[in-house]
């Protein structure tokens, strides 16, 4: 682990086990690459099932192909992305014994992956091609890249953010300044609100996983 120590004014560099968030990375990487070859090799988005049920026209209650369809409801993979993403959560949170660690991130980085490859569906309501899911997937990259490779920088940065007590009004400019520029970017895609709340909660959480891993 990486730990500040006032005596020396530096860092005592321990050994930390990056294990756990490398096995986050490469499942998470591993299931949106195979996940977007298969959708757009099968041509599952652009599908007539799909376009169907978008349009809700769908007289069949039960399907199962390139698309799976339920009651007349197109059963996205993010579903499944949410669902493992919450089971890997909860069992970490209350300690399953016979569950590892190292499972549980598998699991965890594969319902990522699973469910930021529709990000951009979600966000742009109905745009699996969206390059917002490619945008966000990199952003997503480089903070896990950053967990992995450079806790140490990010430790310095916390400590002199904290000791130097930068004014609050500086922050108060740079946090509106994101707002804005949000609100532009999601003002081109018709959904205002709904875009510029989804991409603040991923930034905090983002930022709250790196707090909660260098803490």
């Amino acid at each position: 682990m990486l730990k500040f120590t006032s005596i020396t004014g530096g860092f005592k560099i321990y050994n930390k086990n990056k294990k756990l968030p490398f096995l986050i990375t490469i499942s998470y990487l591993f299931t949106f690459i195979s996940i977007r070859l298969m959708v757009l090799i099968a041509g599952s988005a652009n599908s007539e099932i799909a376009h169907v049920v978008k349009q809700g026209n769908a007289d069949f209650n039960f399907y199962i192909g390139r698309n799976i369809i339920i009651y007349g409801h197109h059963i996205h993979h993010f579903y499944f992305g949410i669902i493992l993403i919450s089971i890997a959560g909860w069992f970490a949170i209350i300690g399953k014994k016979n569950i590892s660690k190292e499972k549980l991130s598998i699991m965890y980085g594969v319902g990522l992956g699973l469910l930021l490859d529709e990000i951009g569906l979600l966000l742009t309501w109905g745009d699996y091609y969206s390059s917002l899911t490619y945008l966000i997937s990199l952003l997503v990259v480089g903070i896990l890249v950053n967990i992995i490779y450079f806790p140490l920088f990010w430790k310095r940065v916390r400590y002199k953010l904290i000791n130097n007590k930068i004014n609050s009004i500086f922050w108060d400019k740079f946090l509106s300044k994101i707002i804005k520029t949000l609100d532009i970017i999601s003002e081109k895609l018709f959904r205002t609100e709904n875009t510029v709340l989804t991409s603040i909660s991923i930034i905090v959480l983002g930022f709250i996983l790196l707090a909660i891993y260098l803490h």
